[in-house]
């Protein structure tokens, strides 16, 4: 299947997809593993659920503040990340 596209599989990947140079800024390594402490109980029931593309499940989480449901949303609908050019609707 080609969901989960290019993007959100670097591991490095910054939460903003505007940053052009991940690996050059040392403050989305930072963020990404503030967020990976601050959401892991989250993260750890998405990974059950089969979500485990830990980028992508930060930036839904991030989005709605840790809401799980929210974010499963977020992740199924494509949510913007990755999926940018697999035809939307």
């Amino acid at each position: 299947g080609g969901m989960g596209g290019g993007f959100g599989a670097l591991p490095g990947a910054a939460p903003g997809a505007a940053v052009t140079a991940p690996a050059a800024n040392p403050f989305a390594g930072l963020a990404m593993s503030s967020q990976r402490a601050r959401f892991s109980s989250q993260l750890t029931q998405l990974a059950a659920m089969g979500f485990t593309n830990e980028a992508d499940c930060l930036r839904a989480l991030a989005q709605h503040d840790g809401r799980v449901d929210a974010a499963i949303d977020t992740l199924l609908s494509g949510g913007g990340f990755g999926a940018a050019d697999g035809g939307g609707s």
